[in-house]
């Protein structure tokens, strides 16, 4: 599955997921049911708050009785709320039992009846369910022998509004998909079943719909058979695979199609009005799929892979084997109105689905502690696969984004391990986040890096060798690394085996801070964990690649096993640069002389520093302001040096930067220290914003582009004349029709424009919205209106997103659109409060990620002990399991920035003060 909600907002740079038909049996017409009642027809059904069977603690479901094979049968209209389905579950019994639990949710159970190895069918008498747990315990009269037997079960079930599951995604007043979301535990409300990873089985589907409409399952058309106004779709037998990777779409739908040099047919499914935007994402597929076959060593193992765009879908994407879902601005490019960022974000995303089907569904987790396998993987392979494809996209350079959304998660106590213990599988969805992905994919790119990519690329041939169709752990993959190491006799520096470095970054929580000092012809290195604030230090430890470059172009590596180490250094050397490339996941400090000297040196030709040495550098020192480990005067001192910078990536994070110091500021006694910061900023910006100019041209290349968004939208917040000035003529002019703003700079138009203007502009952009068919542009404008400062105006915003014109999965963008200022905040704060009920009751079936997003915005920014104390009293007092997490981290967060603001306003104010722009002391 691919990134969180959180994660997209479109057009704000990265910076800031042989058959046997059964159709016979469900040709009935739909009854049109409201509300079905959740219990069992036809059978003496027991309802308990905890089943002795399945334990609402979180035990595994028992295997006494374990699948190999369903027969699934769905009859299915996207207009109606009602599906019908039958179900034919092949089994072992490894030992004598009256019982069997499955899981199973919001579905009703007409009957259920199991059939041994002798042929003879015995009824369930009694049920029990625990609906904590989602698991319904069928008991028989007679035991069943050991040996083979079906379980066969005929029910109906509820096709739902919430993006998860068997659910409707309204694709226009009148017309509906049937779409499934089953990643992490939504099969259950599908089809009886087993639904965890490592229960595998083989899957013969047959879908029964109104004939005009499409339907798509994971493998080919086996046969399909007409009768009356419907039609039997029946699909090829499945590999064996996870129940969270079965998937079913029905939808009046086209598609555009490609097949690969060895006949894997790619086909993009979009409505027939937006299917020739698919042509891009298309593309991207016939590449990354032969490269993971090439890269993996292992052909495809289906002979079609699909890719369907969902109007309402909650995450990215999710990697169905051979049926993959996207929303649709992840997948659909619309040559006038698709920025840069965003047709990057469809290659990704394209790219990481595509890669999950070799790692994650050839071989899958064994349980969801090691979800990481998959999203971190995926979130590697997806830069890997981009690379080779659009080598002029530079993309690389964006996974420093990536790196920097996982480590500033983890600098936080309330983090957690990579690896991550999972007791219930709904816990799962509080792990979909920048740990599982972001820091994820950069422990694996830093081992990939160390072991060198040959050696790496044929561990993971091994791995998925050994476990194809099967499950793995992270103990797996290091052993099939380690085989090769072996092998091929390749030393690591300490000796230890690969288990042993990799267990301190996948087990503990948090991450090094390596601090560098230079005597005679040495470096002294020194790791502490990484705290915030003056917290006490960890006697945590890691096994660091240590890798640094000196000043005659050296780069030097090691394995660093202890506190300390000592590396003689070549001679002449006047200065090393921690983490080159920023491949290791670690933040560098330095002594005062060496910044500076590293400083001076930024720029030299002879230094030669990269783009991500550039970020690595400034990233560093922000977050070590941030945490309390230097003044923050000496990051405002470093803004100024990188004023000639030309990176929209380096740009990116320090305007990032710049603007969580304006977010705190804006909390200062001091009421006028929020704008002589802004004429600061202003005064950075200029010299770039000059040299960029406002006029998109043609011949300018996709860094300039996002440069230029980038600057623009910094600048407007800032109150620059010009910007200003030329925001608000492009503005009225795309909302007249007389001009189009280009879609790279829309956001940064808009928001401009909206700060500075009032309620014309604002209906203006809720008009556009409205008229727009176009999901990105219409995040980007949902966005856009939160920039306003009027607290009547907010309020609006805030009431149009949750209003009957947003879709839910689009709400996030409306409420983060308006915490940009501190009025912002506070009005976003008391609207999630007093709404809290409803919106946790509307996004109760959704997955965490949705609510958890909701308490980000409703107290991310803010810089005070008394709001972080009301943030913990409120949910206190409104528990809400799936975002506890989420609450530790947001409390802790803004406890931080408290201490941030008092311990750093003074000296900030007083070098804005002292600085060469005079007219700040006015």
């Amino acid at each position: 599955m691919f990134r969180s909600i959180w994660n997209l907002i479109p057009g704000i740079p990265r910076s800031h997921l042989s058959g046997y038909p059964i159709s016979s049996r469900i040709t009935r017409a739909p009854i049109r049911h409201a509300i079905i009642p959740k219990l069992f027809n036809n059978i003496h059904t027991l309802v308990s708050p905890a089943s002795a069977m399945a334990s609402a603690k979180g035990s595994r479901l028992d295997l006494e009785v374990k699948p190999f094979h369903y027969t699934i049968g769905i009859d299915v209209n996207p207009e109606e709320t009602v599906f019908y389905g039958e179900a034919e579950i092949d089994v072992v019994v490894d030992g004598n039992t009256r019982n069997v639990t499955i899981n199973g949710h919001d579905l009703t159970i007409k009957t259920c009846t199991f059939t041994n190895k002798h042929g003879k069918t015995n009824a369930a008498i009694n049920t029990l369910i625990d609906s904590e747990s989602e698991t319904i315990t069928f008991s028989f009269e007679e035991e069943f022998p050991v040996g083979s037997g079906k379980l066969f079960f005929e029910y109906h079930g509820i096709l739902n509004d919430f993006m998860r599951g068997f659910y409707r995604s309204k694709l226009s007043e009148s017309q509906y998909m049937a779409v499934t979301q089953f990643e992490p535990v939504h099969a259950r409300s599908a089809f009886p079943c087993w639904d965890e990873p490592a229960i595998k089985a083989t899957f013969d589907i047959t879908l029964t719909t109104p004939k005009h409409y499409t339907a798509l399952s994971n493998t080919p058309v086996l046969r399909e058979t007409q009768r009356n106004d419907k039609k039997s779709v029946t699909f090829m037998r499945t590999p064996i695979m996870s129940t969270y990777l079965v998937a079913f779409v029905v939808a009046d739908i086209a598609y555009i199609s490609g097949t690969t040099a060895k006949g894997v047919e790619i086909r993009v499914y979009a409505t027939k009005d937006k299917v020739d935007q698919g042509h891009f994402a298309l593309e991207v597929a016939l590449k990354s799929l032969p490269l993971c076959e090439k890269y993996f060593g292992i052909d495809c193992p289906l002979k079609k892979c699909d890719l369907v765009a969902v109007a309402d879908f909650e995450s990215g994407a999710m990697e169905n084997w051979g049926l993959i879902t996207f929303r649709d601005e992840c997948i659909l490019v619309d040559d006038k109105k698709t920025s840069t960022d965003c047709l990057h974000n469809v290659a990704l995303t394209v790219a990481h689905e595509v890669s999950h089907q070799w790692f994650g569904n050839l071989v899958t987790m064994e349980w969801w502690t090691d979800l990481w396998l998959n999203e971190g993987f995926a979130s590697l392979m997806e830069f890997t696969i981009v690379d080779q494809c659009y080598p002029e996209y530079n993309i690389w350079d964006e996974f420093l984004f990536t790196y920097s959304r996982g480590i500033s998660l983890d600098a936080l106590d309330n983090s957690h391990p990579i690896e991550v213990t999972v007791n219930r599988a709904h816990e799962v969805d509080e792990i979909f986040d920048s740990i599982s992905y972001n820091k994820g994919s950069a422990v694996i790119r830093m081992l990939r890096d160390y072991l060198g990519t040959d050696i790496f690329r044929e561990g993971l041939h091994t791995y998925l060798r050994k476990h194809e169709y099967a499950n793995a752990t992270t103990d797996d993959l290091w052993k099939s690394l380690q085989c090769v190491v072996s092998a091929k006799s390749v030393e690591d520096n300490s000796g230890d085996s690969i288990k042993a470095i990799m267990d301190s970054w996948t087990k503990q929580v948090g991450f090094p801070i390596v601090s560098v000092s230079l005597k005679g012809n040495s470096a002294y290195f020194e790791q502490n964990k990484f705290v915030t604030g003056g917290k006490k230090e960890s006697e945590a430890l890691w096994n660091i690649p240590l890798s640094f470059k000196c000043s005659g172009g050296e780069i030097i590596s090691s394995l660093m096993t202890k506190k300390t180490h000592v590396v003689v250094l070549p001679d002449k050397t006047q200065w090393v640069k921690l983490n080159p490339d920023c491949i290791g996941f670690y933040r560098s400090r330095y002594t005062s002389d060496t910044l500076e000297t590293l400083l001076a040196n930024l720029y030299s030709p002879d230094a030669k520093f990269s783009v991500a040495d550039r970020f690595s550098l400034q990233n560093d020192v922000f977050a070590l302001a941030k945490a309390g480990y230097i003044p923050t005067v000496d990051f405002l001192r470093l803004m100024r040096v990188y004023r000639d910078e030309t990176s929209h990536i380096v740009w990116g994070n320090l305007i990032s930067a710049a603007n969580q110091l304006a977010a705190l500021l804006s909390y200062a006694e001091d009421t006028k220290l929020p704008g002589l910061y802004e004429e600061f900023c202003k005064e950075v910006l200029s010299g770039v914003y000059e040299i960029l100019g406002w006029v998109t041209r043609e011949n300018d290349s996709p860094e300039t582009r996002m440069l230029r968004a980038s600057v623009i939208q910094c600048l407007g917040n800032c109150g620059h004349s010009d910007a200003v000035t030329r925001a608000a003529s492009d503005f009225e002019a795309h909302c007249l029709g007389n001009a189009i703003i280009p879609a790279d700079l829309q956001v940064a138009v808009m928001r401009t424009a909206i700060k500075h203007g009032g309620a014309n502009e604002v209906d203006q952009l809720k008009r556009l919205f409205k008229q727009s068919d176009n999901a990105e542009e219409q995040d980007r404008i949902l966005h856009s209106l939160g920039a306003t400062e009027n607290p009547e105006l907010i309020l609006d915003v805030l009431e149009f997103s949750v209003g009957p014109d947003v879709r839910n999965q689009d709400l996030v963008s409306g409420l983060s659109g308006c915490c940009g200022s501190r009025v912002g905040q506070e009005e976003v704060c008391r609207f999630v409060e007093s709404r809290w009920n409803e919106l946790r009751g509307r996004f109760s079936q959704t997955a965490a990620s949705t609510v958890a997003s909701f308490v980000r915005c409703g107290y991310a920014r803010f810089a005070s002990h008394e709001r972080a104390d009301r943030c913990r009293d409120f949910f206190a007092a409104n528990p809400t399991q799936t975002v506890a997490r989420t609450v530790e981290q947001v409390v802790e967060s803004v406890r931080m920035r408290a201490d941030w603001l008092d311990r750093d306003v003074a000296g900030i104010k007083e070098f804005i003060k002292s600085t060469d722009n005079r007219k700040l002391n006015k």
